[in-house]
């Protein structure tokens, strides 16, 4: 799977739940052995303000 692949299929998920960093890791591990891949999707996510472990852990406080 693609950078790019996994990227949408991280948007996708997101669209549906909330997911902290960790959990998103686990998810997209399960598509591809590239950890590297994996760490700049996850660093883009963050960029793009759609992954943010803060704010995640306000709305469940």
């Amino acid at each position: 799977m693609t950078e790019q692949e996994l990227y949408d299929h991280a948007v996708s998920l997101l669209a549906k739940k909330n997911y902290a960093s960790g959990e998103m890791h686990r998810q997209l591990s399960r598509l591809t052995e590239s950890t590297g891949d994996i760490e700049r999707v996850l660093r883009r996510l963050t960029d793009n303000h759609a992954l943010n472990d803060t704010q995640l852990l306000a709305y469940l406080l």
